[in-house]
């Protein structure tokens, strides 16, 4: 074999182009898109000369699992790479060769393989032809990438033959997918070939009695698949990623003249038809006449082809390999056939450029449609090869590297980092969420979690203890030490330049959706007495700017609620106080009320604490902040409460504005307290701009009909996510499968998370087949872009510990923890057991 230019040239005047194909990822594609690739194939297959081999070569090799380690990796992480540490996984290469042939060699036996000599043919393509194949393999790969959106790279010189010490495709394939520099030790007997240790043995598919009766391009996964769902896979799928062992799969079609086709069977029918056997021979006779029938009425298309599976080991394995084959084989209905003479001539065949050699003996006729079934057209999840995230593939539970932030931001499949969250208990929501917030402090992201349920407490402890104090801070609200905050801090900003409050600012929106869930005025808030409270508020900032008031000597409630006292109550009791350009009055606005509720929160009320301190500490100084707010929920105020979850996302708001680098903040089911409309127009904006912050706004809740009966959820905060997270969704299947919610689009929560019907097949796949060798959980991520995939949240037995949230469970760990002093030490400890 010679290459020029990236062309291979046989020695018997063959050349062969090939490519490098990327395939998608499996259990992600629908029906329609498999039979498009077919058809693809299929117009494709008729550009191509006669005699044309067309060698599709699939190859999966094992490799391990190596992480990436550096220094000042923390200990969840170095637990992390310790349990992933040399795990096996699949690897899979898909190629395509596409050879210019000519008939005598086609028609040869395998006895003439160049397995047993090389010599020339005689019949070299002139120069005319070799620029008309040319011609006819790019509209050949043009057909499959327009048609059937198959992405390609052709392949160079380098490829074929390898560089330095890294060797090509035709050496990987000829060593059984070594990657040694050299080839040595190849031996062969009639069923089995020996290279460098390893031995491989093979299974054919070359007679149309080895397939089913009917044949397709898909097949249903039923270990993902329930009632009412379907997860999808091509036929071929059984024997090339499903299955577990080192292996080549090639799949040939040879494009033979269609008239000397026909010309042959029609005299096959006439032979067998005469023949003094032509009873024994009925059903031959008929499927001859059934072919020549439907080809005639159809217009098919005839092919020779041939499909085998080499798979290789040690020599001890050989029984294993077997049955692993036959297995696959027999799920796709097809006879499990062992080559056991001439394995060689097939592995010979199988070099990269040397299809022609596949003996005539060896070919079955078929319609293009039926070889084409037999291919894989899909691949391993690989994650994007990047990003902050480590999670499990579900196919073969290899550590994948995946991104909800910049690497995805980069590959447009989303434009902000926000994140919406959902799943109920046992479905694994709090390792995922512990594991997914763990990830992004690692990559230098500020993190602050507002939190009920203690479901961060053991991370957060870890980090406290690694850092020394400077991170992991764990914030539990009491009476004895209370969280503080100003409303009115960037009050200065809060005024366009014709003095009006401007509508857009996160500020302007806090303050009004402090007071107005202070104060429910009866009829509710309307137009006309919201627009009197929007008027005290900029009254008051002019005020306090006019008089230097600055951040410095910032105003507070108390101030604004003596305002009230001071300057709106004697206009407003006349009908004298100006809303714009008009006077409006206490039949307008009832300030007696209003003061009364505001009382609570001024220095002398009950709450006086709150929203009196005109410079709050620094809740946002470590990078690993959790709010824990279970107890000041038991405070009997619900407003108070409420308040005290936007407080702290408003003091976020401002360190989110005021700070430079990667931010997130994560509100688990705390989000509750805030969904209601007086505090939508904030929580809007701070969704909405946090993009331009480099800031990641996630909300994590439980239940499925959250995203329905709260305008909050669909409107603020599900509109700006672009990434949807689902856990084990099976609770919920008839409302995921209801047809008849598509009617109300407010209540179709398919619509609401844009769920595709795959997608439901694959959230309702969740876990449904996990692996009984791994300990993990499942979880579905929708990408803004439509992308979507499954992924295993896997971790290791320190991290399942540290992130354990059942009170019950995880109290022997902060027990041992504090009676070792260490939380590392105590982890370490019960990981052992």
């Amino acid at each position: 074999m010679g290459m020029f230019g990236g062309i291979a040239v046989s020695k018997k005047g063959t050349l062969s182009f090939g490519w490098e194909l990327f395939l998608p990822r499996i259990d992600t594609v629908s029906e329609d898109r498999y039979n498009a690739y077919v058809e693809a194939y299929s117009s494709a297959l008729r550009v191509l000369p006669e005699w044309t081999v067309v060698h599709r070569q699939d190859i999966y090799t094992y490799d391990s699992y190596k992480p990436e380690r550096k220094a000042g990796d923390g200990f969840l992480k170095r637990c992390s790479d310790a349990h992933f540490d040399g795990r096996p996984f699949l690897t899979h290469k898909a190629y395509l060769f596409v050879t210019y042939a000519s008939r005598g060699l086609i028609r040869k036996d395998g006895k003439s393989s160049g397995l047993f000599g090389l010599s020339g043919s005689g019949e070299r393509p002139g120069t005319e032809a070799l620029r008309g194949f040319y011609s006819k393999c790019s509209e050949f790969m043009q057909i499959l990438s327009t048609m059937g959106g198959i992405a390609s790279r052709e392949l160079t010189t380098q490829d074929w033959l390898g560089e330095g010490l890294r060797p090509g495709i035709i050496q990987r394939y000829m060593t059984l997918g070594g990657d040694e520099p050299y080839m040595s030790d190849i031996a062969f007997t009639p069923d089995a070939v020996r290279v460098n240790g390893k031995q491989g043995l093979a299974f054919t598919l070359g007679e149309s009695s080895y397939l089913p009766i009917e044949i397709s391009d898909v097949s249903k996964n039923e270990a993902l698949s329930g009632f009412g769902t379907q997860v999808l896979e091509s036929s071929g799928a059984k024997i090339g990623p499903m299955l577990d062992c080192e292996h080549v799969v090639n799949n040939y079609i040879v494009i033979p003249p269609q008239g000397e086709v026909q010309r042959e069977l029609e005299a096959k029918y006439r032979r067998m038809n005469a023949s003094i056997s032509a009873r024994e021979n009925a059903a031959n006779i008929g499927e001859i006449d059934g072919f020549l029938t439907a080809w005639k009425k159809y217009g098919l298309f005839a092919v020779k082809a041939h499909t085998n599976i080499i798979a290789w080991g040690h020599p001890s394995e050989g029984m294993d390999l077997a049955s692993k084959i036959s297995a696959a084989l027999l799920s796709m209905d097809c006879a499990s056939v062992r080559c056991n003479y001439n394995l060689p001539v097939l592995w010979y065949a199988g070099i990269p450029g040397c299809g022609f050699d596949i003996g005539e003996e060896n070919l079955m006729l078929l319609t293009e449609k039926a070889a084409l079934c037999l291919m894989t057209y899909e691949t391993f999840d690989n994650g994007l090869g990047e990003g902050d995230l480590l999670f499990c593939d579900r196919t073969r539970n290899s550590p994948v590297k995946i991104d909800v932030d910049e690497v995805a931001t980069l590959r447009s499949l989303v434009t902000t980092y926000n994140k919406f969250i959902c799943g109920p208990a046992g479905s694994g929501k709090s390792f995922f969420t512990n594991k997914l917030l763990r990830h992004e402090y690692e990559a230098g992201a500020e993190v602050f979690i507002i939190d009920r349920g203690d479901s961060y407490e053991g991370q957060t402890a870890i980090i406290n203890e690694e850092t020394g104090g400077k991170d992991g801070f764990y914030m539990s609200w009491s009476k004895e030490n209370p969280l503080t905050f100003n409303a009115f801090i960037g009050f200065t900003e809060w005024l366009d330049a014709d003095g009006n409050l401007q509508p857009d600012d996160n500020g302007v929106n806090f303050i009004l959706s402090v007071l107005k869930t202070i104060y429910d005025p009866e009829g509710g808030w309307t137009s006309y007495n919201e627009s009197v409270l929007k008027q005290t508020v900029r009254d008051f900032v002019e005020e306090a700017i006019r008089e230097g008031r600055t951040e410095e000597n910032s105003p507070v409630m108390d101030d604004y609620y003596n305002f009230l006292d001071r300057k709106v109550k004697p206009l407003l009791s006349k009908g004298k106080y100006m809303v714009g350009t008009d006077e409006v009055g206490s039949e307008i606005f009832d300030l007696k009320k209003f003061h009364i509720a505001l009382k609570a929160y001024s220095k002398k009320g009950e709450f006086a604490f709150f929203l009196n301190d005109p410079h709050p500490k620094d809740l946002f100084k470590s990078r690993w902040t959790v709010f824990e707010l279970d107890r000041l929920s038991q405070v009997n105020d619900q407003k108070f409460y409420s308040l005290c979850v936007l407080a702290i996302m408003h003091a976020f708001d401002w360190k989110m504005r005021t700070s430079s680098g990667r931010k997130v903040l994560a509100v688990d089911e705390a989000w509750k307290a805030i969904m209601n409309e007086t505090m939508a127009p904030y929580l809007k904006g701070l969704w909405k701009t946090s993009r331009k912050f480099s800031t990641a706004a996630i909300v994590i809740t439980q239940e499925l009909e959250d995203i329905t009966s709260s305008d909050v959820i669909k409107d603020a905060i599900l509109a700006n996510s672009d990434t949807r997270i689902l856990l084990d969704q099976s609770r919920n299947r008839n409302i995921l499968l209801d047809e008849s919610a598509s009617k109300d689009e407010d209540s179709d929560v398919r619509k609401l998370l844009s769920l595709t019907p795959e997608d439901i097949n694959l959230l309702l796949s969740l876990n449904r087949n996990n692996n009984p060798a791994y300990r993990y959980r499942e979880v579905f991520i929708k990408y803004a872009n439509g992308t979507s995939g499954v992924y295993a949240t896997e971790v290791s037995p320190e991290e399942a510990i540290v992130y354990e949230s059942n009170k019950r469970k995880k109290a022997p760990f902060l027990k041992l923890a504090e009676q070792c002093g260490s939380y590392i030490k105590a982890a370490k400890e019960l990981s052992k057991k």
